[in-house]
């Protein structure tokens, strides 16, 4: 066990954190497709933080720097219909009232 979670938390997410990054600077000093470059950083983002839809990592930014918090909250804006990828950045406004909903089932710290 201790084998794999040393994969995992090494090599699988800040091994290759770090390598993206390297890749993302050459690409980025090359001035390779700006296309491809924001792909490498989104998933060196996803990688440093742990989260996987860029909904997720939004929510992250925003303030919500609990992992899980950012993940049932995604979850709950794509029940209602926000895309994972692709959503608008008024979604908070928006969907305020389910956010208050979800924030009031976890603890007090969280809706503060």
């Amino acid at each position: 066990m201790d084998h794999v979670f040393d994969l995992a938390d090494e090599a699988l997410s800040f091994d290759s954190m770090l390598i993206l990054g390297t890749i993302a600077d050459i690409a980025e000093g090359k001035g390779l497709n700006k296309e491809l470059l924001e792909s490498i950083r989104m998933l060196q983002t996803k990688l440093k933080i742990g989260l996987s839809s860029s909904l997720e990592v939004w929510l992250y930014k925003k303030g919500y720097v609990d992992r899980e918090v950012c993940k049932i909250l995604a979850k709950s804006l794509q029940l209602e219909g926000v895309p994972a990828e692709g959503f608008s950045y008024n979604i908070l406004d928006q969907y305020s009232e389910l956010i208050i909903t979800v924030l009031s089932k976890l603890p007090s710290y969280f809706s503060e």
